[in-house]
């Protein structure tokens, strides 16, 4: 098995990372080349979806359920959510990839649907997205980037401004101190040389609740185990998020 890295449209890499699904369906949708095998195989936010090995990652074409096989959309839904589970440890943001799997599953089943947000873990920001870069629909979508140009420029910028729109954001139109004096738009724009408040940042990882549901999910995807082995107030956490099973004492991935 290989990950499949997206090799076209860079600048998607770098612009959904808050929507690690979103770059998964981009490769569901259009066939990319495999240029490297590894020894493991990942369903991963970092702009990949398993495949198989030096073949390409399309089989689920818009509105239907596809006619290529073996594609990553296909191999995805066919796993079970312990096969992905697994797959995806160490990335973080585990309850993506329950989404992920579903998602795979109803595209695999019934195709795409028109309104993206039917699919399990897609907003409108995510939905957007998509439809912008995978189908080229002229809607602009609206991170967290491109909310901040809009706000502080007041500008009015259509689909095709995506790309730029969120590269400014990321690179130019930063959150605290904004580099106005690279910016093209800075000539009329209303809040040049403004500064900014910092914003609240995730509380650290380390000795945090979400790195105890890591290491026990960890633990778990290794191979079943009693309860009282493990940190009971992480399991039951992960047991709302459908991310193990309880079977009497034993817990377990779900198949």
């Amino acid at each position: 098995m290989v990950i499949l890295p997206l090799l076209s449209n860079c600048s998607l890499v770098t612009t959904v990372t808050g929507a690690g699904v979103v770059r998964s369906l981009r490769l569901m949708r259009d066939p990319v080349t495999t240029t490297s095998s590894v020894k493991s195989r990942r369903c991963s936010a970092g702009g990949a979806l398993v495949g198989t090995e030096d073949s390409t990652a399309g089989g689920c074409a818009e509105g239907g359920a596809g006619s290529v096989g073996g594609g990553a959309c296909w191999d995805c839904a066919a796993a079970s959510p312990a096969d992905v589970i697994r797959e995806w440890q160490g990335l973080g943001y585990n309850r993506r990839v329950l989404n992920l799997h579903r998602a795979a599953c109803r595209i695999a089943a019934d195709g795409w649907p028109e309104n993206l947000t039917e699919l399990p873990g897609v907003g409108r920001y995510t939905a957007d997205a998509v439809a912008r870069f995978a189908l080229d629909r002229r809607v602009l979508p609206v991170d967290t980037n491109v909310h901040r140009v809009l706000d502080r420029t007041g500008g009015d910028f259509g689909p095709a401004s995506a790309h730029a729109l969120m590269d400014l954001g990321a690179t130019i139109c930063l959150a605290r101190i904004p580099r106005c004096e690279l910016c093209p738009l800075a000539g009329a724009c209303p809040s040049r040389g403004r500064r900014y408040a910092p914003l609240r940042k995730q509380s650290r990882f380390e000795g945090s609740f979400r790195e105890r549901r890591a290491r026990t999910l960890k633990l778990v995807s290794a191979l079943p185990r009693q309860v009282a082995e493990l940190d009971e107030e992480a399991v039951e956490s992960l047991r709302r998020d459908g991310l193990i099973e309880l079977r009497g004492r034993v817990v377990a991935l779900p198949e």
